[in-house]
């Protein structure tokens, strides 16, 4: 069985706090680095996670730069929301594989 690769660094350019009724929480941030079309033409963000230092993917329907729910795995022990960054100035790209070549190359996907 091949063993598996260790995962990147976390990656966090700063935090961010939002002010909600319960209080104020404070998040980490978290680059996008790539934007992408579905082969359904949706919008897609691909942001390094500053949780477990992942590529994560996130819809950008209506809500752009914001708070995003973290798709990390269960050994992860810091859990939790964070921010992503407004991708909207990245090239649009198709999603193809060669459009990956470059993230895996980084040992990314």
């Amino acid at each position: 069985m091949a063993a598996r690769k260790p995962a990147p660094a976390p990656v966090c350019i700063g935090d961010m706090t939002e002010h909600t009724p319960f209080g104020s929480i404070t998040v980490p941030i978290a680059p996008t680095i790539q934007r992408y079309l579905t082969r359904k033409g949706e919008e897609m963000w691909r942001v390094r996670c500053p949780r477990c230092g992942r590529i994560h993917e996130h819809g950008v329907n209506r809500v752009r730069e914001g708070g995003r729910g973290a798709h990390c795995g269960a050994e992860i022990q810091d859990r939790g929301d964070y921010w992503i960054t407004d991708g909207s100035h990245l090239p649009l790209i198709p999603n193809v594989r060669e459009a990956d070549a470059e993230l895996r190359s980084l040992g990314w996907l």
